[in-house]
């Protein structure tokens, strides 16, 4: 079976850095690159068709998490974006966006992997 492709999205370079040597680390796998903005995040979706986008909900620039969230998957339905937040009161905008999951912060490293995990199991 094939590494498991994620994609990260956030406007912090340090939090991308840090997520994708917890993503390459793992067994099963890959980081295929990060976006800083929505309008970088659509774009990289469309290039490298992840399976996975861990998704910030603040971001500078023409679209936010959700807006981001929005497009990608009304084009490309078949990636799963997994929305995280620090706000705990925005967990219902995250799925009405057409996020597969929400997470809130912080997240640990366990956390997240396991969330990658459980999103691309096919359903039961």
């Amino acid at each position: 079976m094939s590494d498991i492709t994620v994609m990260l999205v956030n406007d912090n370079k340090s939090i991308c850095q840090l997520w994708e040597r917890v993503i390459n680390r793992a067994e099963g796998m890959t980081c295929i690159g990060y976006a800083v903005n929505g309008e970088d995040a659509i774009d990289l979706a469309r290039q490298h068709q992840p399976q996975v986008i861990l998704m910030d909900v603040m971001m500078p620039g023409q679209y936010d998490g959700y807006d981001a969230t929005r497009i990608i998957v009304a084009e490309m339905p078949h990636i799963r974006v997994i929305i995280y937040s620090a706000y705990t009161n925005t967990q219902n905008e995250a799925y009405e966006a057409g996020a597969a999951e929400y997470l809130l912060m912080p997240i640990t490293p366990d956390k997240l992997l396991d969330t990658i995990r459980e999103v691309v199991q096919p359903s039961a």
